[in-house]
């Protein structure tokens, strides 16, 4: 089954600020939804990149997904807990990696391709190493 075919499906509203990656799936065995996507990572978040980084995960089904001066992104997930992705520099962090890109998206169905990317979102590992020193600090505690 050709993966262009079924994205041509989902959004045949043609929403003209919307780029559809062929190659950005979530499995079958997911709910239909929106998602949010990390891709382009890297290790150190000031690296410059020669090619693509490293595929992230894929986080959903969401019921919201909103972001302010790109601090962090606040997630909705179906218990209305929100959580959120925080910033560093210009990269999103999660678990350790840095992402250049974010990717939100709406499927109403899918091939079960790419399932190893399907995660549960984890709180602790959306908090980047350098966040804890600086909100310390600015509570005027002193971590060196």
């Amino acid at each position: 089954m050709n993966t262009s075919s079924i994205f041509n499906q989902d959004y045949q509203f043609n929403n003209p600020i919307f780029v559809a990656d062929p190659y950005m799936v979530v499995p079958a065995s997911s709910n239909p939804g929106m998602y949010i996507e990390l891709f382009n990572g890297r290790k150190d978040p000031d690296k410059i990149l020669d090619d693509w980084g490293k595929v992230g995960p894929i986080f959903g089904p969401l019921c919201f997904a909103h972001s302010t001066y790109a601090t962090d992104i606040k997630l909705g997930f179906d218990d209305m807990d929100e959580k959120r992705l925080l910033y560093v520099g210009d990269c999103v962090y999660y678990n350790g990696v840095y992402y250049g890109e974010v990717n939100v998206f709406f499927v109403k169905s899918y091939p079960s391709a790419y399932g190893e990317r399907f995660q549960e979102f984890k709180e602790e590992l959306a908090i980047p190493p350098t966040w804890e020193v600086k909100q310390s600090n600015e509570n005027g505690v002193n971590n060196e």
